[in-house]
Order: structure tokens, then sequence, then C-alpha cells
């Protein structure tokens, strides 16, 4: 007589399918981010994780899955590392992405198999808007990672952030991503050609508006703006007084000439000298002597170590008008994680010029649109942000800002050192460029509107993150409903649970 006692299910192994997969959405992941990128594969690197969370089956699928997304984390951060930055920094961004991305794609596949496949096509697009709102709203990551960057070069689907913001995006290349993997997980496109319609349409009506966009010209005045980066040093505050002085004796030369060169506004790197506490008053009162003898608007940069702890210190500017007086002292508000600065928590504010609305930003503060949007509800035309990176972001960093320009509608100028030096209007249009890797002065002059062109991301903000909550709330809703609905069934059968 033949057994017919129910059968144990067989153990969920890691096939050869299954490890191709997770190699693959490792390598696209690896060189779809951070430099050296590879944009076009953006749009198809979530497609392996997801099709293979479908085939998953039992706990150690997720695990394996986790240790895939871990070591593509870490492979991608890993191509940022070079002096003075050391190995163990990947993991400060790396473990967290790791995990972000993991709770996106375990999401994903509750509201696939509870809600369906229709919900899950939009699901995926709409965890990945929220995972990376909560970097920059939330944590203090940023904008690293995020999936729009991966898209810098293209410059018409760019111009979709001055309507959304970056999200907007993202949500198109995670969007893509989705009806990939239902394709592929299906093997056929009946079945979702209106959805394919659709994203078709939003594609090619972005990069329409991106056209079209592109093409107008920036009216308004124009600035003559000078970027002065310093020789690198990697000891920071803990530069001598003597070494200091010399620092400061080069910037103040290299400041000359820029003026000579017809800049109106020079504009020196992050942390370029150092300064002591007793000797701040001194120093100030020396740059408004400069500037005033050189009828020009200074934004002088430097790190004042504290008294009480001399490692840690406070990284800020000075913006000196050329009648010599203090516009603004600006503190940097977001610090890289691990970097041993005091943070600011001072409301931005504007500078007012013959120009129009000017301000101000440190670096990393840029990787954070709502500073930037703060800026542009002020009415900014150009923002100056002076920074410091190392050759492994380079020139990634400075690029990731042209969206903060488009986001902002105004025009944006990063006086780096150990990166490139760059100028971008408020339609992300490269104005200007200095390498800092090549052999020249350290000195670029480059011409900039100042005139703000009003945004309806300046405007409305983070209006797409709350409408992917809504729709994700919704469709957890329906989640919870199906799983109520479902207990409540098994418990109305008799013998149920026999």
């Amino acid at each position: 007589m033949p057994n017919s006692s129910p059968q144990p299910a067989a153990a969920w192994r890691l096939n050869r399918h299954d490890f191709a997969l997770l190699l693959l959405g490792i390598g696209l992941y690896a060189v779809t981010q951070m430099c050296c990128g590879v944009g076009a594969l953006a749009f198809a690197a979530p497609v392996p994780f997801l099709y293979f969370v479908r085939r998953a089956r039992g706990i150690w699928p997720w695990i394996w899955l986790f240790a895939a997304i871990l070591t593509a984390m870490h492979a991608t951060y890993a191509k940022i590392i070079t002096a003075p930055v050391s190995l163990s920094f990947v993991a400060t961004y790396a473990v967290p992405a790791s995990l972000g991305l993991f709770a996106v794609l375990w999401l994903w596949d509750v509201i696939r198999r509870r809600a369906g496949e229709t919900w899950a096509l939009y699901a995926f697009p709409a965890l990945i808007v929220l995972l990376e709102w909560t970097q920059y709203a939330i944590n203090e990551f940023g904008v690293w990672g995020t999936l729009a960057n991966t898209q810098l070069q293209n410059l018409p689907l760019l111009q979709i952030a001055a309507l959304l913001g970056a999200p907007a995006i993202s949500f198109l290349i995670a969007w893509a991503a989705s009806l990939t993997e239902q394709i592929l997980a299906r093997r056929q496109v009946a079945f979702i050609r209106h959805h394919l319609a659709a994203f078709a349409l939003a594609y090619v009506a972005a990069l329409s508006y991106g056209a079209v966009r592109l093409d107008r010209p920036i009216d308004g005045p124009q600035v003559r703006v000078a970027t002065v980066s310093a020789d690198a040093t990697e000891r920071s505050a803990l530069l001598t007084d003597e070494e200091a002085g010399q620092l400061l004796k080069t910037l103040m030369l290299r400041s000359t000439t820029a003026v000579r060169r017809g800049a109106q506004i020079v504009v020196w790197n992050e942390a370029a000298t150092v300064v002591q506490k007793a000797h701040e008053a001194a120093f100030i009162t020396d740059l408004h002597n400069w500037a005033r003898g050189k009828h020009v608007d200074l934004v002088a940069t430097y790190v004042v170590p504290l008294v009480e702890n001399p490692t840690t210190y406070e990284n800020k500017l000075v913006w000196i008008r050329p009648n010599g007086t203090t516009a603004q002292v600006y503190a940097k508000h977001h610090p890289l994680p691990g970097e041993p600065c005091v943070r600011s928590v001072e409301p931005v504010s504007t500078i007012d010029t013959e120009w129009g609305h000017l301000a101000s930003a440190i670096c990393d503060d840029y990787d954070f649109p709502p500073l930037a949007r703060a800026h542009a509800r002020l009415g900014v035309g150009l923002v100056v942000v002076p920074a410091s990176d190392w050759r492994g972001i380079d020139p990634l960093h400075t690029e990731m800002i042209r969206l903060r320009a488009i986001e902002g509608g105004f025009s944006v100028v990063r006086a780096a050192r150990l990166a490139t030096s760059a100028a971008y209007d408020a339609h992300g249009r490269t104005r200007g460029a200095l390498p800092y890797f090549e052999n020249n002065d350290r000195i670029m002059v480059v011409s900039v509107p100042a005139n703000p062109i009003p945004t309806l991301y300046g405007r409305l903000g983070d209006v797409l993150v709350y409408v992917a909550m809504g729709f994700l709330s919704l469709a957890g809703s329906l989640v919870t409903w199906r799983i109520s609905h479902a207990r409540k069934s098994h418990a109305s059968v008799p013998n149920a649970g026999a």
C-alpha cells in the first residue's frame, strides 16, 4: 500500500542558476555606482536580486542574498578608497546600505506575495524612493549611493529634478528594473503592456522636458567667481603655526592672481588653513583689509582647533564684502561620518549683493537636499561650496552637486582641494572645471549666472516621497487585510488545525 502521508519539502539549495543571479547582482551594483560607473547598466542592476527573491523559499536564500548584497556594497564603496582614507571606512557606508537594500527587497516580496504583481510593480520603485529619502532626511549618509547619481552624465534626464527632485530619477530607474524582472519571471510582455507603455511615455516625457529646458538661456546678471585651492595636506588641524602661515601666504598670492584675472568673488577650498582661537580675530581683520584693498568678495575657509581638544575643530568660512565687512560666518552642518568637526545647527542665511541673493555651504552639506532646498526658498541665485575630497571620489563628489543646482534653480561653484573644482548653472550645465591632479596653478575663474530660476521642487519639496509613502501605506493595509482574512477563513474551517 503506498504511503499517503505528506512528504517533507525538499531542502533549498543554491544551484548554479541562483549563484549566477547573485554574482550578476554583485557585479552590476559594483560597476554602476561610485567612480567609473556605467550609468546605462543602473536600469538593470536590481533585476538579478529581484528575480532571486522571487525564487527564494525558506530562510537560507535570504541569508545568501544578504551576503551577496553585503559583498556588492563593499565592492562598490571600496572603489572610493585612496589615501588618506583607510579601508576600514568602507563598512561605515556599506553595512547601512546593505541593510537598507535588503529591507527593500524583503518588503517588496511581502507585497508581491500578499497584494499581487501589480502592486509589487510599483512597490519596488516606491521603496527605493523611501530608502534614499531616509538617507538624507533621517540619517547622515546624504545622497551617496542613490540611483540618481548613476545618471550624472545624462543631463536631459537630470532636468526632472527641477520638478520632483532627484528621487524622480531614482524612481524611473527602479521602475524599469521592476518591469524587466516581471517580464523575465513570466516570460511574456502582454500582461504588463499598459505598464510598459506608461513607463515609455514617462521616460520620453522626461527626456523631452529636459531637452526643452536645456535649450533655454538663463537671463540676468552674471558674476565672475574664482576658486582657489590650497596644496594638499592631510594633517588638517594638526598643522604647526609656521606651516599654517606658509599655507595662508600661498592662498593670498593665488587669490591676488585670481583678482588680476577678473574675479569678483574669490572662494577658497574647505579648511584651507588653520587658525588658532587666540589669533582668529586678527586673522579676520587681515582678510577685511585684503578684500577692501582688492575691492572683491572673499569667501575664506579655515579650521579652528578647540582649545580643550585640539584634535577636534570648528570647520567654518567667513564671507567678506568688498567694503571690508563680514557678511556671513558659516560653520559646517553635516560633517562626514567620523570627521572630528563640531556640527553647526544654525539656520541658513543669504548674502545680499549687487547680483542678488547669494549663499554658501561647506562640502558634504550639499549631499543633503533639504539644505539646498532652503536656499532655493530664500531666492538664492548662486551658492559657493568650498570642499575638500580625496582622489577616490574625484570627480564624482563634485559632479553630484549639479543635481542640487537643478533642484534649487541656482548656480553652484564648488572649490575643491584634492578633487575637481567646478561651476554649474541652474540647468546643471558645466560652466567651468579645473582638475586637481593635473599641472595647473589651482586657480579657476568662471562666469556664472546669479539669477534664480524658481523650480517646482524648490517650492514643494519631496512630494514624490510623500506619494510613495501613501502608496506603500495602501499596499501595507491591503497586505494586513489579506493576512487577517486568510486567518479568519482558516479558523472557520472545521478541524482546520487537525
